[in-house]
């Protein structure tokens, strides 16, 4: 396994593909699980967004920290 640092040129087309396959796989999860971004101090968090299957009302919104990303955290949401 090779590590990819955050400024090397592979790191951003593979993170964007990443992402872009797990709101494509989220959208066959049931309840769906949707890609957002969240306004955070002049910036985006990315982050995903699964409502309640049980009818509560409440939300999770999971995102991604300095050192993983938001997809590698998705299930512990659907878990």
């Amino acid at each position: 396994m090779v590590s990819i640092l955050p400024d090397g040129p592979r790191f951003l087309p593979l993170a964007l593909l990443m992402r872009r396959l797990m709101t494509q796989g989220g959208a066959l999860f049931s309840p769906a699980l949707g890609f957002v971004e969240i306004p955070f101090e002049g910036t985006r968090l990315p982050g995903y967004f699964r409502p309640s299957d049980k009818g509560s009302g409440q939300t999770l919104i999971m995102v991604e920290g300095g050192e993983t990303f938001a997809q590698d955290l998705v299930f512990y949401i659907i878990c």
